[in-house]
């Protein structure tokens, strides 16, 4: 092929490129200016049921069949004016005002739609739908576990449902098959302490299976479920000291029962190390003696072991007693009232208990008497006992019981 007639065939090819736009450009221009009418079907469009609330309110009545109803839509128009249709442009109703009683009907339904467009035909001209009487029914509302592990040592309580029963409502012929709501639990896994979930509530049926109606409604779909979990051991037993002068060098402890096994809240007992039977009064302690103490368990625990009462036997280590005479005349008195008064008893006869040698090497003027008078006025008369504190300079000897010393208020006071 020489040049020339190549040159001719890129022409020819370029001239069919140049005439196909135009024809494009024309048939564009054609379509646009003149808007020609157009066809479209829109698929699967709703159908509202009108006068549900009504039917209800009036008559007892509830549609079981009939709400997801659709129905398939052609119209024609201007192509500018339905290009951008959807099936939300169309509103489709049915009436159900007129239905007084439990049956099937068949009611026609009409099609409006918001653009301005023909209706052409429709894939039906009515709705079928099935009333029945709408009735309530209360369930009991059992419960079930998820997947659940526990070590050894632990138990489960008897789980704790926020509601105890689930009022379903829907048809009644609906209604009949229902015999219990369920709480359904998720899995939990590995538990080691009590806790609370929430489950969802599922309708069963007389063979066991879930009831899913769309028709029927429950008061609750979710409860919160506390799950408790036990643990079990073996606990100590031990007792406190109120002043703390008592330690294992000069008091010799022992109990009928060293220990009993509890049941209790996971978290609770898993941090219990002792269990304290009682605290000790030291300054009410006179001798050797044995005390019997109820034994209470904590909250949240329980005793297994079946023992009630708790025999404790006390005995002092390397210490004594000793009697001393304090005169009231060397009595501190706290006294922000100025209130009149006079000391009946020159002395207060004292109990000090303490290890021996400290103890007797201990002087007078070491242990101090005071009493506190703020709590009396300028009215106060008579003679009245008042509690006397009893100070020492030490710290391991201590007073045994406790003290008073009578005091004459008022005008007969010298």
């Amino acid at each position: 092929m020489n040049k020339n007639e190549s040159a001719r065939k890129d022409r020819h090819i370029v001239a069919k490129l140049v005439c196909l736009l135009l024809a494009l450009v024309l048939w564009v221009y054609v379509m646009d200016s003149e808007n020609p009418d157009w066809e479209s079907t829109y698929t699967s469009v709703p159908i509202t049921l009108e006068g549900t609330d009504d039917i209800e309110i009036d008559n007892g009545l509830t549609i079981y069949k009939g709400y997801a109803s659709t129905v398939d839509i052609t119209v024609r128009g201007r192509k500018n004016e339905i290009a951008d249709m959807t099936a939300e442009d169309f509103t489709v109703i049915a009436d159900v005002h007129s239905i007084k009683e439990v049956g099937e009907y068949t009611l026609p339904i009409t099609i409006i739609t918001s653009k301005d467009a023909e209706i052409m035909s429709a894939s039906a001209d009515s709705v079928t739908v099935f009333v029945d009487k709408k009735e309530s029914k209360t369930l009991e509302l059992k419960s079930k576990y998820g997947e659940l592990i526990l070590e050894a040592g632990y138990s489960l309580g008897e789980l704790e449902l926020s509601e105890s029963t689930v009022t379903v409502t829907g048809p009644s012929r609906y209604l009949s098959d229902i015999s219990y709501a369920e709480a359904v639990l998720p899995d939990l896994g590995r538990v080691t302490s009590s806790l609370t979930v929430y489950a969802n509530v599922n309708l069963i049926d007389g063979d066991g299976g879930i009831v899913t109606n769309p028709y029927v409604s429950m008061t609750h779909t979710e409860v919160s479920v506390k799950v408790p979990v036990y643990a079990y051991r073996e606990v100590p037993l031990t007792v406190m000291y109120k002043y703390g002068y008592f330690n294992s060098e000069n008091c010799s402890i022992s109990m009928s029962v060293d220990s009993v096994y509890v049941k209790g809240e996971a978290a609770v007992v898993s941090e219990l190390d002792a269990i304290v039977v009682t605290t000790i009064d030291e300054k009410k302690v006179n001798g050797d003696e044995t005390i019997s103490v109820k034994l209470t368990m904590p909250d949240g625990v329980e005793n297994l072991s079946g023992v009630e009462f708790v025999d404790i036997a006390l005995k002092n280590i390397g210490t004594t007693t000793r009697k001393m005479m304090l005169p009231t005349e060397n009595m501190t008195v706290e006294n922000p009232n100025g209130v009149p008064y006079s000391v009946r008893e020159e002395y207060v006869s004292v109990i000090l208990r303490g290890p021996n040698s400290e103890l007797y090497a201990l002087q007078y003027e070491d242990v101090a008497l005071k009493i506190d008078l703020s709590r009396y006025d300028a009215a106060t008369e008579g003679i009245l006992s008042v509690p006397v504190t009893i100070e020492i300079d030490s710290q391991s000897i201590y007073e045994i019981g406790t003290y008073s010393v009578e005091l004459q208020f008022g005008e007969t006071v010298e």
